[in-house]
């Protein structure tokens, strides 16, 4: 998919594709509420690793990021004004304030069917970050951060895609992260190298995807 036309529908090929490595990121050792600087720091470490390995080729990088307005409730939220979202957040982190290459409304694609409504929908902004590593770097602490007690604090969905090699990254927060692609191969390096961090509960399912082609070898 070229950058120029990412929108709604860009992840239609990759939620479909059983090539998808789930990583542990926090861990079951680092208390979210009695280590959070250990764990957010484990975390952290674990998804730039494995982000910057994933992008070290990458002719072009894409950000997606989803975020909606704050609310009082938010969890571990410091002050903020009324009518800000995760973007604003985002921003204050260092986020660059330029233009996304393209904008749209829709729900996470976690929302099921029934429980879709308006305020289950999110905003969108598609970014150009090809040659912005720093700026990655900001996607994920945002990510990672959302849900821990840790600032400064953003509350954001964030992935990073790479255009041309279909390749997606995927922090979901503290917990963990996904990297899903088109084709085995082009996540077997990433298999191997990390095989400590992957995720024990899906194992199964990612030696079933994996296997055959990590046996030919």
């Amino acid at each position: 998919m070229a950058a120029s036309v990412i929108g709604p529908g860009w992840q239609d090929a990759l939620s479909q594709s059983p090539y998808r490595l789930r990583f542990e990121l926090g861990g079951e050792m680092l208390s979210n509420i009695e280590q959070p600087v250990e764990r957010f720091v484990q975390a952290f470490d674990r998804a730039r690793a494995i982000i910057g390995e994933v992008f070290a080729k990458s002719q072009s990088e894409i950000g997606v990021i989803g975020f909606w307005p704050l609310e009082e409730d938010q969890l571990f939220a410091p002050p903020f004004k009324p009518g800000e979202t995760g973007l604003d957040c985002l921003k204050r982190l260092g986020f660059p304030d330029f233009a996304p290459i393209s904008t749209w409304r829709a729900h996470p694609k976690w929302v099921a069917e029934e429980d879709k409504n308006e305020d289950s929908l999110f905003d969108w902004h598609a970014y150009d970050l090809t040659g912005r590593s720093t700026v990655r770097d900001i996607l994920i602490w945002g990510a990672v951060a959302c849900e821990m007690p840790i600032q400064p604090w953003a509350p954001v969905v964030a992935y990073m895609f790479d255009p041309d090699a279909s390749i997606e990254a995927f922090v979901y927060d503290d917990r963990g992260m996904d990297v899903t692609a088109l084709t085995a191969e082009a996540l077997l390096p990433l298999y191997r190298r990390y095989d400590a961090w992957l995720l024990d509960y899906d194992r199964p399912r990612m030696a079933e995807a994996f296997g055959p082609q990590v046996l030919s070898d």
